[in-house]
């Protein structure tokens, strides 16, 4: 999987943008604040429909335009696919793979994959599940194109169910009908945390291979499901259905009293254990931007060895942050897999390999 080119119109600070991109390292350099990031989020919103910056598509407009366009080429076991998004001021999108138009959003997924490791991805670590919960879905909704339905499908009941309990808790009345929400909650969020189980069972022995190389194998990095009821790796899915039921049952009146559903894979985390310690209160800076990071390359060893293609990595503005010998590890992991890296100076990136094409950014221009 290779992106051939890029053209961006009206699309943040650029008015118009064709970017034909090295097949395999591709370096945008200069200033903050020039356009190199929005570059990178113009690549991750054909991957996923959405940016990884905002969740107001207006604000990808460019100033005084009312509409903008991305376009991108993408090459896909030896076949060209062509993926176009367009937005105007009416806040309607339209987005056409082949020029043919998508009617659901879990088309376009799995398209294009790309591993994006980025300065807020630190959230992953430091803050709450919420972030922990994103990466992981994330992630697999490009493996398996079925979990981007059931998460939506499970949305969906999810605020039926809660309505019901908001209705229950200010009238005082059973409703008949919750017994059903809760055994369709239950059908759907059941699928949901058995493929998360299985990918975090997958993804952990890759995580503390990569901590190991990163940290001299002087650390331990340990990952683990962390969810609202006991899951095993090896469980079937009408026990985990049977245990979400009997957990719900069980919340029952708490739900009530809170009017929202309190158990369930919306609640679920997973903890990240350095050395038996929880990195998010125990880890330091440094030791967490490498948790970071052995997390998004054992993403990509998992989206490879599951799809039998390479992702697109996208590396914005993380190389400054590692010191030289991490920073070489990580480029000569990723050799043979397309890579577009941010920096502000190009001399940062020590890197003897010929395959690099290096475009200086600056005010919405690139040369």
């Amino acid at each position: 999987m290779k992106i051939a080119s890029i053209v961006l119109n009206h699309f943040r600070n650029y008015e118009t943008l064709q970017l034909t991109l090295d097949a395999h390292l591709t370096i945008l350099y200069g200033e903050n604040g020039q356009g190199k990031t929005n570059i990178v989020e113009a690549i991750y919103l054909c991957a996923t429909g959405k940016s990884h910056r905002t969740s107001k598509e207006s604000e990808l407009l460019k100033f005084g335009s009312e509409t903008f366009d991305v376009f991108l080429r993408l090459e896909k076991e030896n076949y060209p696919r062509e993926i176009e998004i367009k937005w105007n001021a009416e806040h309607k999108k339209q987005i056409t793979i082949n020029e043919i138009p998508i009617m659901k959003m879990g088309e376009l997924i799995g398209t294009l994959n790309v591993v994006l490791f980025a300065p807020e991805d630190m959230a992953i670590v430091k803050e709450g599940p919420a972030n922990r919960r994103r990466f992981i879905d994330i992630a697999y909704c490009q493996i398996k194109n079925s979990y981007f339905y059931h998460l939506q499908q499970y949305g969906k009941i999810l605020k039926n169910r809660n309505a019901i309990l908001k209705n229950i808790s200010l009238t005082g009345k059973e409703n008949d009908t919750l017994a059903v929400w809760n055994e369709s909650l239950a059908d759907v969020g059941s699928k949901i945390v058995l493929e998360r189980v299985r990918f975090v069972a997958q993804l952990s022995g890759l995580v503390n291979k990569w901590h190991c190389a990163l940290s001299d194998e002087k650390e331990n990095l340990v990952m683990s499901y962390d969810g609202t009821f006991s899951v095993a790796e090896t469980d079937e899915l009408a026990q985990i259905k049977e245990r979400f039921l009997e957990k719900l049952e069980m919340s029952y009146k708490k739900d009530v009293a809170l009017q929202t559903t309190t158990v369930g894979p919306h609640r679920d985390d997973f903890l990240l254990l350095l050395d038996g310690k929880e990195i998010r209160h125990f880890g330091s800076q440094g030791q967490q931007r490498t948790a970071v990071l052995a997390l998004k390359l054992a993403e990509v060893d998992v989206m490879i060895s599951e799809t039998g293609e390479m992702p697109v990595l996208l590396l914005d503005d993380v190389l400054s942050e590692l010191d030289r010998k991490r920073q070489e590890l990580l480029l000569n992991s990723v050799k043979g897999i397309q890579t577009v890296i941010t920096c502000t100076n190009k001399d940062m990136i020590k890197i003897k390999d010929k395959n690099v094409r290096f475009f200086e950014v600056k005010n919405g221009q690139i040369q």
